[in-house]
Formats: C-alpha cells, sequence, structure tokens
C-alpha cells in the first residue's frame, strides 16, 4: 500500500540525504520494487496491491547484476476469476 501524505512528509524531512548515482534497470510491468511504490505515491493516489496478487522476489532470471536484486521487489501475479 502506498501513501501519499506520508511521501509528502518524508519528502519535507529536511535529514533527506542527497540522491546517489545508481545505475537503472528495467524490469518487466509485473515486478513492482520499493522506488516503483514511491513513484506511485507522489502521484496523489493509493495504491493496493493484495499480499494474494503479488509474491516477493529476490532475483530474475536476466538481471545483469551478481547476487540478485537489490531490496524487495514482488511479481504481481493474475488475478484469477
Amino acid at each position: 500500500m502506498s501513501s501519499p501524505s506520508l511521501s509528502k512528509a518524508i519528502a519535507a524531512c529536511p535529514s533527506q540525504m542527497p540522491k546517489a548515482r545508481l545505475p537503472k534497470y528495467v524490469y518487466p510491468d509485473e515486478v513492482l520494487s520499493v522506488s516503483d511504490l514511491q513513484t506511485k505515491a507522489r502521484g496523489d493516489k493509493v495504491f493496493t496491491l493484495r499480499r494474494e496478487e503479488a509474491k516477493l522476489i529476490h532475483d530474475l532470471d536476466l538481471h545483469p547484476k551478481k547476487g540478485g536484486l537489490f531490496g524487495d521487489h514482488l511479481l504481481m501475479l493474475r488475478r484469477r476469476h
């Protein structure tokens, strides 16, 4: 779940560190990272993904970096009707 109001409160905090320059990776649309959720929170819309709709993943087969993904990522599963 993302929270636009929490995102604004964190951004307003003077203790936020400057952003580091990190490599950018492109993931499939079904993969969500924590930064993707932060981007959604900045959009002033609440986004909710239920536990049964996603799976926590640590690596992708074609990821160029050894050692897996940095941070938590979610694989969004298709909803069954």
